[in-house]
């Protein structure tokens, strides 16, 4: 049990360390930005550099908005955005904590964003929408043959808090059935193919993926809160098990955005389309198992 001498202690030790991050000096390309989103940048520094761990609880609303020198509605704003991203969790009476949405950058495999350097990846934080077992037929019954019902994780991911993607995964639920009893919120920031791997002894050995460029979904627009008719990248992931038989069914919808999305490591096969040739899509195939 945590003793009151214990949580002061703690939060003496957040303020300090939030002091610290708050006067090192600001990116020239964040001080356009709104106190709400400077702030949520500077609070998502103290959980990237583990000053906040995944369960921690942090500063209370009124105890940011003092030593930030911001209001009230500033930091509910900031924490509000890192709840919708996964980042915290704000529990009513109990206070706010550090979920743990963030992806660990081993485990990002497919959605690899790079910084401006291009020698990092972008963090990803993930956060579940909705986890079911649906018996809807489409491209991942074709994929998942055999299979009578299926596993769905729909999920919204964050990527550097600048954009986001809609991603949703496939299993067969005679296999993976139990995934769909597991609490949503604890699989926010989880790498499912090492949930596959470490839970039920079923490891990834290759993947292969498809890029298509269309227009975006309409539920998918409006969940991202796009324009109708947007165009973006459909990202559609097959992943195999050891013995080269389908595993997990993964698409992603990936709206406009100034990033370069690394897709090195993996050989690639270009599509063209029947009219003009034009460029319709682009298969990437990793003949083992990625490593990025």
């Amino acid at each position: 049990m945590t003793t009151h001498s214990q949580s002061s202690s703690r939060h003496k030790r957040q303020a300090a360390a939030l002091r610290t991050l708050a006067a090192e000096p600001t990116d020239p390309k964040d001080a356009g930005l709104p106190k709400y989103r400077r702030l949520m940048y500077l609070l998502q520094r103290m959980v990237d550099q583990g000053h906040w761990k995944p369960g921690d609880e942090i500063l209370g609303e009124r105890e940011l908005a003092r030593l930030m020198d911001v209001s009230l509605g500033t930091v509910q704003k900031a924490l509000g955005l890192m709840a919708d991203n996964g980042a915290l969790v704000r529990e009513h009476g109990r206070g706010t904590f550090v979920t743990g949405g963030r992806t660990p950058q081993e485990d990002i495999w497919y959605y690899r964003f790079a910084a401006e350097d291009e020698t990092e990846l972008l963090p990803i934080y993930a956060r579940v929408l909705s986890l079911s077992v649906i018996s809807e037929r489409g491209p991942w019954s074709g994929f998942l043959q055999g299979a009578d019902e299926f596993v769905r994780i729909r999920r919204l991911m964050s990527v550097n808090h600048e954009f986001d993607l809609f991603s949703e995964v496939y299993l067969d639920a005679g296999k993976f059935g139990r995934i769909a009893q597991i609490p949503p919120d604890v699989l926010h920031g989880a790498a499912i193919y090492r949930m596959l791997d470490k839970e039920f002894g079923m490891p990834t050995r290759r993947v292969a993926q498809q890029l298509r460029f269309r227009a975006l979904p309409d539920e998918v627009v409006e969940e991202l809160g796009l324009r109708k008719g947007t165009d973006g990248i459909e990202l559609t992931i097959l992943s195999y098990d050891m013995n080269n038989r389908p595993l997990m069914y993964q698409r992603a919808f990936i709206p406009p955005n100034d990033r370069v999305m690394q897709v090195s490591d993996m050989s690639l096969t270009v599509t063209r389309g029947r009219s003009g040739g034009a460029l319709t899509g682009i298969e990437i195939e990793a003949p083992d198992t990625p490593t990025g």
